[in-house]
């Protein structure tokens, strides 16, 4: 009969002879450094005023396109709006604006940017 005999032996088989050795694992590294403080001004330069080191997290990316847009709603509604809904349900906006960071605008800093542009 056909292969009923003893079997040879398969061949050791050898694992892959890589090219790389194999990396070692690695620890993670402290934590980095603290930064420098800034250097102070100079004698004589303008302090920094707040609006040109940050925006205001509520001012809209084209102030000039929602300027006296809660005026509008209010004479056509005779109500404050209480959120960019009900702006835009009274078509005095077609969608929520887009803030400097390229987010939508949270509606409540706007107010806030709003109510206090123009005191400084």
């Amino acid at each position: 009969m056909l292969g009923c005999g003893p079997k040879p032996e398969p061949a050791p088989v050898r694992p892959p002879v890589s090219a790389a050795p194999p990396q070692a694992r690695v620890a993670p590294s402290p934590e980095p450094a603290p930064t420098r403080p800034p250097p102070p001004p100079e004698p004589g330069a303008a302090a920094p005023t707040p609006s040109s080191t940050a925006p205001h997290p509520g001012e809209p990316a084209n102030p000039g396109e929602l300027a006296g847009i809660t005026e509008r709603y209010f004479e056509r509604v005779g109500s404050t709006p209480q959120n960019w809904q009900d702006l835009i349900r009274n078509k005095v906006l077609r969608s929520v604006p887009v803030g400097r960071n390229g987010k939508p605008l949270d509606y409540m800093q706007f107010r806030d940017w709003e109510a206090n542009r123009g005191k400084k």
